[in-house]
């Protein structure tokens, strides 16, 4: 099946609105807060575990729609990596604004080559949940920070699988923030022609 922008509100951007309506109820119970960055629970730890899956299939459907070679199931964070910097020259430089004021460039250390350090402590919460460093069990360092970076990680990645598709319909070039949209994200300097007096009315 062709992803579509309804294929895609439909599949990918209303788990993404799930995955950040459950952020938000957690918000309610330990504040977005430097002092709270370094906080660990185990709802953070399921939630993690949900973005990140939801990362690894989103980068997928975006290696596909761009007909990139080999077999999805042996892709892995190399592959995107090496796509982004092959096809996305300001990708690793996007901004995420959370509530109007808190800014993260979830991929920046790809521009240096680097493994992500959110990614990197979510693999070792997933396999090496108890292990200690420093001691320090790899599941506690899945913290606020780790939860926020992802999920603006995974809402960055959403809006240019969203951009690709619009931009492949004349019709929809410039639509590129799906809709409803986040209740706390947004991409700074991110153009489209958009405006959301609420979820449900929108200006074109």
């Amino acid at each position: 099946m062709n992803l579509d922008s309804d294929n895609f509100l439909n599949q990918y951007w209303k788990y993404y609105l799930t995955l950040e309506a459950e952020f938000i109820e957690l918000e309610k119970i330990i504040p977005i807060d430097p002092v709270n960055k370094n906080t660990f629970s185990l709802k953070y730890l399921e939630l993690v575990f949900s973005i990140c899956s939801e990362i690894d299939v989103v980068f997928k459907q975006l290696l596909l729609f761009n007909g990139y070679n080999g077999n999805p199931k042996d892709w892995d964070m190399p592959d995107y990596m090496r796509f982004i910097k092959e096809n996305c020259n300001k990708f690793t430089q996007e901004k995420v604004i959370y509530n109007n004021k808190r800014e993260s460039s979830p991929y920046s250390e790809w521009s240096e080559n680097k493994n992500l350090t959110w990614w990197t402590k979510y693999n070792l919460g997933k396999h090496h949940r108890t292990d200690e460093k420093e001691g320090l069990e790899n599941y506690k360092r899945i913290n606020q920070e780790i939860v926020l970076l992802s999920l603006s990680g995974l809402y960055q990645l959403e809006l240019y699988l969203f951009a690709y598709i619009t931009k492949e319909n004349s019709n929809e070039e410039d639509l590129r923030v799906p809709a409803p949209p986040s209740k706390i994200l947004e991409m700074k300097n991110w153009k489209h022609n958009r405006i959301f007096i609420s979820d449900n009315t929108i200006l074109e």
